[in-house]
């Protein structure tokens, strides 16, 4: 993520609008905010397709790992609650609506890198999956410039791994 957002914010912020859409015992919602909702938003992607498989849960808590600096045990706690406590996926679009001022450019493709990542873990892109890619776009107010230039760097850095 960017330093131009101030990411503690952010968390603080995210995480209250959890606590209060779900109730204040949920502490590592409320710890992890941006990460929380971002696992939320890849799961949505993650069960567009049906069920979430063992490629895609993996990848989730790379992601979560690379990306937000959590350990290992903490990521599969996150992706845990956040799979029971915001299954519904009805909470996390007010709140992703309401970042689309906040975040810059290159945090919305990271956004969007990370939708991709999880779309493409199983080998399988349902057209599921891609709605709640394009729901995101949407959501974010992404212009179809960054979002080109997401699937430009997406297939770079798969082509890269695949080269390899």
């Amino acid at each position: 993520m960017s330093k131009e957002v101030n990411y503690d914010y952010l968390d603080q912020r995210i995480g209250a609008l959890f606590a209060e859409k779900l109730g204040a015992g949920h502490e590592l919602l409320h710890d992890c905010g941006l990460a929380a909702m971002m696992t939320s938003l890849m799961i949505r992607a993650a069960r567009a397709g049906g069920s979430i498989t063992d490629e895609e849960t993996h990848e989730i808590l790379v992601a979560l790992q690379e990306v937000f600096d959590i350990t290992g045990a903490k990521a599969l706690e996150l992706l845990n609650t956040v799979a029971t406590e915001l299954a519904s996926g009805n909470e996390l679009m007010p709140v992703l609506a309401g970042l689309q001022f906040v975040l810059n450019d290159e945090d919305k493709k990271l956004v969007l890198l990370l939708l991709l990542r999880i779309i493409a873990a199983d080998g399988k892109q349902a057209s599921a999956e891609m709605a709640v890619f394009s729901e995101t776009v949407d959501t974010l107010g992404i212009s179809a410039e960054v979002v080109h230039r997401v699937f430009d760097r997406y297939f770079e850095e798969t082509m890269i791994l695949d080269a390899e």
